[in-house]
């Protein structure tokens, strides 16, 4: 009969075990470690040493005789160490890992330089990581979808248009979607806009099938997408999906949004899920905030499918081993057949379109848009990095001489060239992959800082001065990491290489002695004098790029627009469908608001100044002459502060058959005539007449602009699509933002933006050029700080080194003025060097700034001069604290140094 153990026992049995387990595995682990293998190598040495030692004693010699005899026939103990260590397991792998300790421990025994050039290598691989990520972005993965390169866009034209049309019948999607057998699946999209949601301003809108986010082949990063079950007429509680950044700013992030509701047009709507970041729709330009079910219809009112734009775009993903040219044959013919039962109107020979995803036109837009800015800051991060590559040679140069009698010391005991060039590589290669994963940690954390930015760049703003983030995915990922990783050990090459084979090159006498002249010379560091004027021609681009960029800037704030942006307000609306007294009864309620001084109406928020296809005929000088024609109401010029300069304003609209015009159009036209009463036609000769009643000041929304002609018409009796509302104020407009949010949010209409100021109107149009001016000055400015870490080292390393030089010329009569002028001068001439190799580089590559570039010549002179003074400057202060320190070197102690 067995007795089980009771509670104690089982645990130290347990104990017991647990202890015997961990003594096998430390013994297992022991095998394998260097100590053991060196325990066993030294018993084995010992050993042959044992037999040798009695081997002798029985041929009769003594003890310690025969112990001295055996060692001096076995050899060198300790080389035969090195040599069996060298030849087991991975030699170079252990060098490497000895290398890379070392290395660890040098650097830490100089922090200051350690902390200089980590900071370096940070800047400079963090700046390129954020600009390659935003590349990667633009051009090669814009949407965080599934396999994108097996999406396709439908669309169609026709032989009378111009461009492509996305918009569709709701039946023709349909109809694809049930009987095509080339795509796995195919999806439909349309975009409406609502007036603001809460206090969360506008809000964009889009209806998406239910097989749309399945389709694209994106997961919700939080909740569900919306599925075929949502997309069902009678559905109980419509469902919404929200993008990443109204959840951000809507509800702070919360994780519990789930289940919560948003009111659409009295509708409440049910959220299920979030959408991933960087993505709000397949039109980059125009993200979409909220999600619904194409059942949800009813929000914009009743759905007719057999309207053309009743779905606004249809997606669909090939099935494997289906071509693009089989699937737009099969979607041809279902095309064909939708157009012969529903033609659209006023299209001449309507055909299908298939195009990539990638070719989608506002992706298209927005490349064209960011390829100059980008590849300027592309260009811009590039010479950072040599310069920073360049600043640190220069101080692992002037630190490796510092290191002489070390290196000189290690090539005596018998180590090869080829071992210190490895380990001074290692240092370097070790400070840029350090580095280099701080630039690319902190490239990561401002990525959410990244889509704000590029939408700054790209120019991506509404009628009313807006600028919805761009929805594009900038997530770093692997090609982009991989990049920056090459870029870090590229790097870490390019500044190691040649101070380690410099430092390797050494005369061991006088090095050993480590006299003050050894090897020195007032010219002999010629590497560090060229690493030097290196810096300086890059910065030197640097300063140019970013003065042109400021003059730029400048010049377009100083443009006069003709209009009065302050105390102006607008915001511009879509009252499609409406009469035109809705918009005069809303300017009448914007009027009615204490603080307002006056408020109308127009088409577009000042001038339009579209291309030559935006312009009507006008007859007028015997011939018809392309204008850019407005339609306002009474005020118009009033409320933006334009100046009338002849005749009146216009009484009433409708039907008053006067038109106003500008100086340039009667400059042009009526030269020499006077412009009232003068009878001009709309749209061609003889064209709808109508007579001037006044003239006004000539006038631009954009710097950039050309001045045109300009004919202003009353307001028509139908509402038309955009208008703008503007109001002008007694005071600061921003106090009344609250109380014209509330009335544009009660109109029973759609809104195209939020409240605007005229002051960000104006500046809307020349943010790009803004941005990119504060962005090469804060590079710039970072250029001239590593300029003067890398000329204060050099000097200091140059003015140690001349130690006994300095105190003899103190000695034999010199001053401490000649000596300072003597150290600052040795330094200009570095930088004159490089001053002058910096303008003949600009002179070639200020090119790329050419189209960016408004009222200054890429050659301007005063921007040279202020770079060319700014560097010398920089370069005296730099050199100034090393000069001091040498001007008040004591003659007796220097001497005493040889």
């Amino acid at each position: 009969m067995s007795v089980r153990p009771d509670g104690p026992a089982k645990a130290r049995h347990y104990v017991r075990n647990m202890k015997t387990l961990r003594t096998t595995v430390a013994r297992l682990v022991g095998l394998f470690s260097r100590r053991h293998r060196d325990d066993d190598l030294n018993d084995e040495i010992q050993a042959h040493l044992d037999l040798l030692t009695q081997e002798h004693v029985r041929r009769g010699m003594l003890p310690d005789d025969a112990r001295a005899a055996a060692r001096r026939e076995f050899g060198g103990v300790d080389q035969i160490k090195e040599s069996y260590r060298d030849q087991r397991g991975w030699p170079y792998i252990d060098g490497l890992a000895q290398d890379v300790r070392y290395a660890f421990r040098t650097l830490r025994k100089d922090p200051g330089f350690t902390a200089v050039a980590l900071a370096s290598v940070a800047i400079g691989i963090g700046g390129a990581a954020a600009v390659a990520t935003q590349l990667n972005a633009v051009f090669w993965k814009p949407f965080a979808v599934r396999q994108p390169d097996e999406l396709r866009l439908l669309s169609w034209t026709a032989r009378n248009k111009a461009t492509p049309d996305g918009g569709f019948p709701y039946a023709a999607y349909l109809t694809l979607r049930d009987n095509t057998r080339s795509f796995a699946s195919v999806a439909c999209a349309s975009g409406v806009r609502f007036p603001p949601l809460g206090d969360w301003g506008p809000v964009t809108i889009q209806l998406v099938s239910g097989n749309y986010f399945q389709t694209l082949g994106i997961n919700a990063a939080i909740g569900r997408t919306i599925t075929a079950d949502d997309d069902r007429p009678g559905q109980p509680a419509p469902v919404a999906m929200i993008s990443d950044s109204l959840w951000r700013r809507a509800f702070g992030g919360d994780p519990a949004v789930l289940g919560r509701t948003i009111m659409i047009n009295a509708t409440p709507f049910q959220i299920v899920g979030v959408m991933p970041a960087g993505f709000a729709g397949l039109n980059p330009m125009d993200p979409r905030e909220v999600m619904v079910p194409y059942a949800a219809h009813a929000i914009t009112g009743r759905l007719d499918p057999n309207a053309w734009n009743s779905c606004g775009r249809i997606v669909g993903r090939l099935l494997g081993g289906v071509s693009s040219d089989q699937a737009a044959a099969e979607a041809g013919t279902i095309f064909r057949a939708v157009v012969a039962s529903n033609p659209p109107k006023g299209a001449q020979e309507p055909r299908l379109l298939i195009g990539d995803i990638a070719k989608e036109p506002n992706l298209v837009r927005l490349r064209q848009r960011t390829s100059t800015p980008l590849f300027l800051l592309l260009s811009t991060v590039t010479l950072m990095l040599l310069i920073v590559c360049a600043n640190l040679a220069g101080l692992l140069l002037a630190r490796g001489q510092a290191r002489r009698r070390e290196i000189a010391t290690r090539l005596a005991l018998g180590a090869g060239r080829g071992r210190i060039v490895r380990q001074l590589l290692t240092e370097s290669l070790l400070l840029s992959c350090i580095g280099g994963a701080a630039g690319i940690g902190l490239a990561h954390l401002f990525t959410p800082l990244l889509p704000a930015l590029l939408t700054q760049l790209s120019g991506n703003f509404t009628l009313s001065g807006q600028n919805p983030t761009l929805a594009i995915d900038v997530r770093p990922n692997l090609p982009v990491l991989g990049a920056s990783a090459l870029a870090t050990i590229g790097a870490g090459i390019l500044f190691g290489v040649v101070p380690a084979l410099r430092s390797s090159r050494l005369d061991l006498t006088p090095a050993l002695k480590q006299t003050a002249l050894a090897g020195g010379g007032r010219f002999r560091l010629v590497p560090g004098k060229a690493f030097v004027a290196a810096q300086i021609a890059c910065s030197m681009l640097l300063l140019i790029g970013a003065g042109l960029l400021i003059r730029t800037f400048m010049n377009l704030r100083a443009v006069p627009v003709g209009y009065e942006p302050e105390r102006l307000l607008f915001v511009t609306i879509d009252p499609i469908g409406l009469p035109g007294q809705f918009v005069e009864e809303s300017v009448s309620r914007i009027e009615a608001v204490p603080g307002v001084i006056a408020a109308s109406a127009s088409m577009w928020p000042l001038y339009n100044g579209g291309g030559t296809n935006d312009k009507l005929p006008i007859c007028v000088a015997g011939g018809d002459q392309p204008v850019d024609v407005e339609q306002v109401l009474p005020r118009f010029f009033e409320t933006w502060g334009v100046r009338l300069i002849l005749g009146r304003d216009f009484q009433r609209a409708g039907s008053e058959p006067g038109a106003i015009v500008n100086e340039t159009f009667v400059s042009r036209f009526l030269s020499g005539r006077n412009p009232i009463g003068e009878t001009i036609g709309i749209s061609g000769c003889p064209g709808r007449p109508r007579t001037i009643v006044g003239v006004v000041a000539n006038h631009i929304d954009r710097q950039r602009a050309v001045l045109a002609p300009m004919v202003y018409v009353p307001y028509p009796s139908r509402a038309i699509e955009p208008t703008t509302l503007a109001l002008r104020t007694a005071g600061d407009p921003r106090l009344l933002v609250p109380a014209i949010r509330r009335i544009v949010a009660g109109l029973d209409t759609r809104i195209d933006g939020d409240v605007t100021t005229g002051v960000e109107y104006k500046n809307s149009k020349f943010a790009q050029e803004r941005l990119l001016a504060a962005l090469l000055v804060g590079f710039g400015s970072i250029a001239l700080g590593i300029c003067c870490v890398g000329i204060y080292g050099l000097l200091t390393y140059t003015v140690t080194r001349r130690t006994s030089e300095i105190g003899l010329r103190m000695a034999l009569g010199a001053e401490r003025l000649d000596v300072i002028g003597l150290v600052v001068w040795e330094s200009l001439g570095s930088v004159a060097a490089g001053i002058a190799l910096g303008l003949v580089a600009a002179l070639a590559l200020t090119r790329v700034l050419e189209s960016t570039l408004f009222g200054v010549s890429k050659r301007d002179p005063w921007t040279v001069a202020v770079a060319a003074i700014l560097l010398l400057v920089t370069a005296a202060v730099a050199a100034f604290v090393p000069a001091r320190r040498a001007s008040r070197t004591d003659p007796m102690t220097a001497l005493r140094c040889e």
